[in-house]
């Protein structure tokens, strides 16, 4: 068994995670020293963050040109994200449609290119947290700059040390993921019916968190969304299992950053080890992934905030607003293919 144990943690992602340890690290280190604002700050350590989880993808088995698709797509989404939260219809800020289009757009790659769906998901998360936190930022400019060198950093870093990595011979270096979904990429049908699975997912957790008031509201479609994705054929299993992955982390980082105090000088290492592990079980295990990816941006979120408890207690409810979101959306995305004859979408 510990044989068995051993192997496993031997076959979890070392040769991604290992450079990612040093690029953050240094990112974080240079957060702190130059005491970015809080925004510039919150911009700079999460985009680095995704940008070291995306450094496995590529297109036509080439890393290059989805390196400079999520650079354009982060920078993109940052900027649509911030100029659409100044504009409203009916009341609404266009945030919202863009939120909702977004999110049939990754929902439907999620079932034809993996790494489009990476990238696409990352410029919708970033623009969707512009358009709703764009009332902190006082220069959208500076915040662009920042964002443009954490990412380049990242890169930098880490392809420098990955190249180093390739002296040590073939076998060392980390096989770029695959770009096909694991089922196969799906008929036009499964792949339009997986965007209306996200838009109605992630507009019920939206909505629903906006009629109960919950601190942090975006916080809900965000999990909702991930709760989808990458594997959209779900048993109710694995969203079971997805759910109290997300909540896990959620909860065990909000009762860290309790327990040490938000302006404790230790809470940012967890920024690093929370991101350390999540990438070792990025292609291994999902809800392991999600698990520690969302204990990572509560800790992000709380570094140096003066009300944990209100941030922890909002994103524990937003977290089950999206896995219950999820879950009812993959129940009637079921029983719509059911009655029309198109088989299960929740395989056992």
């Amino acid at each position: 068994m510990m044989i068995d144990l051993l192997r496993r943690v031997a076959d979890l992602n070392w040769p991604r995670a290992l450079p990612a340890v040093v690029a953050l690290s240094g990112l974080l280190m240079g957060v702190l020293w130059l005491d970015l604002p809080r925004a510039q700050e919150l911009a700079a350590l999460g985009v680095g963050f995704a940008t070291s989880t995306g450094q496995g993808k590529g297109f036509r088995d080439r890393r290059w040109p989805i390196t400079l698709m999520d650079i354009a797509g982060k920078m993109l989404g940052i900027a649509a994200g911030m100029a659409a939260a100044q504009f409203h219809v009916g009341g609404v800020a266009l945030t919202v449609p863009g939120m909702l289009i977004g999110a049939f757009v990754v929902g439907a790659l999620s079932r034809r290119d993996m790494s489009l769906w990476w990238v696409l998901l990352q410029s919708w998360l970033f623009f969707s947290l512009a358009g709703f936190l764009v009332h902190y930022v006082d220069s959208p400019a500076v915040v662009l700059v920042t964002v443009a060198l954490a990412m380049i950093w990242v890169i930098a870093i880490e392809e420098g040390l990955r190249v180093a990595w390739g002296w040590l011979g073939p076998d060392h270096r980390a096989p770029l993921d695959g770009q096909a979904p694991p089922e196969g990429a799906a008929p036009l049908d499964a792949v339009i019916g997986q965007g209306l699975q996200a838009i109605l997912a992630v507009g019920m957790s939206y909505g629903i968190a906006l009629i109960l008031a919950i601190n942090h509201p975006y916080w809900a479609p965000l999990s909702a969304l991930l709760m989808l994705g990458p594997r959209p054929g779900l048993t109710w299993e694995r969203v079971a299992l997805r759910t109290g992955a997300t909540v896990a982390g959620a909860v065990g980082a909000s009762v860290l950053v309790l327990v040490l105090g938000p302006a404790n000088p230790v809470l940012p290492v967890f920024y690093v080890l929370f991101g350390m592990i999540s990438i070792l079980f990025i292609g291994r295990h999902f809800p392991s992934f999600v698990a520690f990816l969302t204990a990572l941006i509560v800790v992000m979120v709380t570094m140096g905030n003066a009300e944990p408890v209100v941030n922890a207690w909002g994103r524990i409810v937003g977290t089950l607003l999206g896995g219950g979101a999820a879950l009812v959306v993959s129940y009637l995305a079921h029983r719509i293919r059911e009655a029309l004859g198109m088989g299960s979408s929740l395989p056992s």
